[in-house]
């Protein structure tokens, strides 16, 4: 929460400021989606590095 605490505060500077808190609240939003996305994709966390191993998955070009 942004407080302004002058009496002479230019209209454009306070725009300005809104808009700025709105972007970064949306920023913010996005990345905290993101982070969920990833950890509904991620798969579990195995024990060992010989699970790892026999569970990935390998390509051919």
């Amino acid at each position: 929460m942004l407080v302004c605490c002058k009496n002479e505060v230019d209209e454009d500077i306070l725009e300005s400021l809104c808009e700025n808190a709105r972007a970064d609240k949306a920023a913010a939003s996005l990345t905290d989606a993101t982070r969920l996305c990833i950890d509904v994709v991620r798969p579990p966390n195995l024990g060992s590095n010989e699970e790892n191993a026999s569970s990935s998955v390998k390509t051919v070009a």
